[in-house]
């Protein structure tokens, strides 16, 4: 009799195999790295924080840590790679896959996507997450902003969050967003469902450092 391999194992093998090809392709370019603190406020709850740690190398290798992200008390680590082109129309696109662990344990796949014109601004980050404990508990996310720079330091836009959880239906909160920028730091703050009852807010605070690029190893040698 053939012995069926457990969901969540299959999805461990598929990490691996992603994690293993993004190794590879050996490619110099600038190492990055940012500091995010996000605030949760929601009417009569505590104030809830996600902290999110990245660190890009100079060959593209993406690292991301988080906290409170996929679930209250539960962190979550990811290794991926960027992929990126364009001048004027930028495209970054980082697929991610990684471990869940706290009071949700699991595996989840993602990807980190930017999409820049001139001042207009696409962010989308989707991702599978897969519990160990029950398929109940599996989920897929989204958070997409599409935001302008009215200046260097000041931009407005849409936000929107969409959560779908196995058994249950999607549900999808709309909002609206304004960015503060000055120098490495930017102030972003989201106001979701804020006709409704149910509005809350997201306040966030990033850090974005930039390293000197490597030369490639055939032009440092001489």
């Amino acid at each position: 009799m053939k012995r069926e391999v457990p969901p969540i194992t299959r999805q461990l093998h598929r990490l691996l195999w992603i994690i293993s090809v993004l190794w590879l392709n050996n490619v110099v370019a600038q190492p990055t790295a940012s500091v995010q603190q996000y605030y949760y406020y929601y009417k009569g709850s505590p104030v809830t924080f996600a902290p999110i740690v990245s660190y890009q190398s100079d060959n593209k290798l993406y690292f991301e840590g988080r906290f409170n992200y996929e679930d209250i008390n539960t962190a979550s680590f990811y290794v991926g790679r960027t992929f990126d082109a364009g001048s004027d129309l930028s495209v970054s696109f980082t697929p991610i896959a990684g471990a869940v662990f706290g009071f949700y344990k699991g595996a989840s796949l993602g990807a980190n996507v930017y999409v820049n014109y001139k001042r207009l601004n696409l962010y989308h980050q989707p991702q599978y997450t897969v519990s160990i404990d029950s398929r109940e508990n599996n989920f897929l996310y989204s958070w997409s902003d599409l935001s302008i720079d009215i200046t260097d330091h000041f931009a407005v836009g849409l936000s929107a969050q969409h959560t779908k959880m196995y058994f249950e239906k999607g549900m999808l909160e709309k909002g609206v967003m304004v960015q503060f920028a000055f120098k490495n730091w930017s102030l972003p703050i989201y106001s979701y469902n804020p006709a409704s009852a149910d509005r809350y807010f997201l306040i966030g605070l990033t850090y974005e450092w930039e390293g000197k690029r490597r030369k490639k190893q055939e032009e440092s040698v001489q």
